[in-house]
């Protein structure tokens, strides 16, 4: 025990020197197959509470995307780290600006437009929108239908404005950083909801803004390090078809906190964990049914153009002064069908154009 224990503690503590086997494809379809999994979520919870049917909890989806952002993001820059010898935060955060801004803007655009007609949104939101600070009280504003979304576009903002700095200087310092608020956050939110000093709670308040939701960020990118650190270097379970469909609900189930899981102290946490273990479960090439779903064209497809379908649905599938006039199914099949065809305009004359310009900064 006291050997195994020694064992994890060197590994968890070397120094990254090469990109392990698992992680050395240039590319990983079956996470952009688990984006499409993840945005199927959304637009079901969008569509379903719209027309007052709530039991699903799509916010489960963001969960997946976040902790699939963390993993990616991470493993990206190791990987520039061990073959350039540094990260340069410059290309990086150019890179992550032609990725979000212009399809983010272009969508705020066209809500000061609507904003002529039907009376949408206030100055504060969109501010709070244009400068990714939706998550935080740095500017006071209710929430919105047209630019609530943004919380989480602010989430993973702030992440890629703060994270890399640290990993630039130090991988273990990142671990220990993100092992800390790992622990740290579900403490501060017990403090949040129950303190009783109004000094501390503030306090606490205005630290918990900006980390609120990060958890299952940090989730993904420490699944990614302990990789590089082949603390993780195997599949976690039998990979096949309803071994990984247990584990995805049972992610879900304790995300919720139904049930037996209610009292889960590090729920977020743990449903976050299961997430990392099924991605790291099907990287690898496997014959078994899940993953070939995952790799699934259709699938692939939406994991793609994942993003810009995020920003967009607000305008489609979230309530609106018009919204009364899309009652019924086809009306709402029709709603569906011309988010899509947006979207993809959007991923293919924007997303994709714009990922030439990103290669010159890599």
């Amino acid at each position: 025990m006291a050997n195994t224990l020694k064992v994890f503690r060197d590994k968890f503590f070397s120094e990254i020197t090469e990109i392990p086997p698992l992680l050395q494809p240039s590319h990983l379809p079956s996470l952009d197959g688990l984006r499409g999994i993840s945005i199927i979520m959304v637009l079901a919870y969008h569509a379903l509470t719209i027309n007052n049917h709530t039991d699903f909890n799509g916010m489960f989806g963001v969960n997946v995307f976040f902790v699939i952002s963390g993993f990616i993001i991470t493993t990206l820059l190791l990987k520039e780290k061990v073959t350039k010898r540094e990260i340069s935060l410059t290309k990086f955060y150019i890179r992550r600006i032609l990725k979000i801004v212009p399809v983010a803007y272009l969508y705020l655009f066209l809500i000061l437009l609507l904003n002529n007609y039907y009376k949408l949104i206030t100055l504060p939101d969109i501010l709070s929108a244009a400068f990714f600070i939706k998550n935080t009280h740095i500017i006071p504003t209710y929430w919105d239908e047209a630019t609530g979304h943004f919380w989480s576009l602010s989430v993973e903002e702030q992440f890629y404005i703060i994270f890399p700095v640290i990993l630039k200087k130090s991988a273990n310092s990142y671990l220990t950083i993100i092992v800390l608020l790992i622990i740290l956050i579900p403490v501060l939110l017990t403090i949040e909801s129950n303190g009783r000093n109004v000094g501390i709670k503030s306090g606490v308040h205005i630290f918990l803004d900006f980390f609120r939701h990060i958890t299952p960020i940090l989730t993904g990118a420490l699944s990614s390090i302990l990789a590089f650190k082949n603390v993780i270097k195997k599949r976690f379970y039998p990979n096949n078809l309803v071994t990984n469909l247990l584990a995805l609900s049972l992610a879900y189930e304790i995300f919720c906190g139904r049930g037996v899981f209610h009292e889960i102290y590090y729920k977020n946490f743990i449903s976050s964990a299961i997430v990392a273990m099924i991605i790291v479960n099907n990287i690898a090439y496997s014959k078994d049914l899940f993953f070939k779903m995952l790799n699934s064209k259709i699938l692939v497809s939406l994991g793609l153009a994942s993003y810009s379908i995020y920003v967009w649905q607000q305008v489609f599938l979230m309530w609106h002064p018009w919204q009364h006039r899309l009652n019924g199914v086809w009306p709402a099949l029709l709603n569906l069908a011309a988010l899509l065809v947006v979207s993809f305009c959007s991923y293919y004359f924007i997303e994709r154009q714009l990922a030439r310009v990103k290669n010159r900064y890599r």
